[in-house]
């Protein structure tokens, strides 16, 4: 039974990174109107006529990803998506597990409560993770580091899903861990449905499951066929429009570190404004946690997921080194899972405290560089 004291500690936690949490989102969203959190450019408003509410702020310029999860959380609460004009319509359709849970508030309460229903979801279970991962981890220290790191929170504030997959897959991690099969089967189902990451998870998972619980054996496997059969079908289909930037796999990736030295050039010329510092923390993070992998024992159902996770950011295009935010969701999965697997090494250590420098850079980019 956890003491009283205990309680009060993490209640505390939660209420400060909370408060703070709302407070970045409305200092982040500029004028007061979460809905510019969403990321609405202007060009999607007009491939996408009636789809925005004119209450809705739009980015004449830019826009983000947060746009795509609106529009196809709009789209399955009326029962049609397939005439969205996304960027890249069935690679945007395979993440589908946010929009699902978005949907019914979408319905209900209509599209005007769309901002702050997404940031109380995508924290709610943010702090529904970190209140297990506490309880289950004995580094209660490091664990808190979960609940303030900058990665998770910078996906939450764009409305985007890759903070809700970290919490579905640490969710579905520990549920299982504890033999607490119906929960860790249910999460796992989320989690493939909101990333197609999540899909790394499912050999240990099968494989954990075989000689303990053969229903969560079969519960884990039909929702894997479940999701690697719903990504197929999307490829089989043709859309309405293939979305204005319908690219492949290959398109979004070079060789290794390429991407990252080539987002330093403009042309033949070298640039490096101090805006470019996160940046090298980044790539100090990726080296720093390979290094940590190669020097740590890991259970076998979370090495997959984190050797794979980072190599996303190791051969990534330069498109998505130039992009902080990009950038920086890459890390939200591989962070959460070296937490949850309390390994410690001298490489792992100075990723704890890298952690912290870049939740503070993000604390002064959120309240300051606005």
């Amino acid at each position: 039974m956890t003491r009283f004291p205990e309680i009060f500690k993490k209640t505390s936690v939660v209420l400060v990174a909370t408060a703070l949490f709302f407070a970045g989102a409305w200092v982040r969203s500029k004028t007061g109107d979460l809905s510019s959190l969403i990321g609405i450019w202007e060009g999607f408003t007009q491939l996408n006529p009636e789809k925005f509410p004119n209450s809705f702020y739009v980015h004449k310029q830019g826009g983000y990803d947060g746009q795509f999860f609106f529009l196809i959380s709009q789209g399955i609460s009326q029962g049609k998506t397939s005439d969205l004009v996304l960027d890249s319509y069935n690679f945007r359709m395979h993440r589908i597990g946010f929009p699902l849970l978005m949907s019914p508030f979408f319905k209900i309460f209509g599209p005007d409560s769309y901002p702050i229903f997404a940031l109380y979801l995508l924290w709610g279970f943010t702090i529904l993770a970190f209140w297990q991962l506490y309880s289950f981890s004995s580094n209660k220290t490091i664990v808190i580091l979960f609940l303030f790191n900058p990665f998770c929170w910078n996906a939450n504030l764009l409305l985007v899903a890759d903070g809700l997959f970290t919490s579905f897959a640490i969710l579905t991690l520990v549920h299982t861990w504890k033999l607490e099969w119906k929960r860790g089967v249910v999460f796992a189902g989320l989690a493939f449905l909101t990333r197609e990451l999540g899909i790394l998870l499912l050999p240990g998972l099968l494989y954990y499951s075989w000689g303990r619980n053969r229903k969560a054996f079969w519960g884990f496997l039909f929702f894997g066929a479940l999701a690697i059969g719903y990504f197929i079908y999307l490829r089989s289909i043709l859309p309405i429009h293939p979305g204005t930037n319908p690219l492949g796999f290959f398109d979004m990736i070079d060789y290794p570190l390429f991407g990252f030295f080539k987002s330093f050039f403009s042309g033949n010329e070298l640039v490096f404004p101090l805006k470019e510092i996160p940046k090298l923390l980044h790539f100090s993070l990726l080296f720093l946690l390979v290094c940590g992998i190669i020097r740590s024992r890991w259970p076998y159902f979370l090495f997959l997921p984190l050797a794979i996770s980072l190599i996303i950011p190791l051969i990534g295009v330069e498109g998505y080194w130039r992009s902080y935010d990009n950038i920086s969701r890459m890390f939200a999965l591989p962070y959460a899972l070296v937490i949850l697997s309390n390994n410690s090494n001298v490489f792992l250590r100075v990723v704890h405290y890298l952690v912290i420098l870049l939740f503070v850079l993000f604390l002064y980019r959120t309240f300051l560089l606005v």
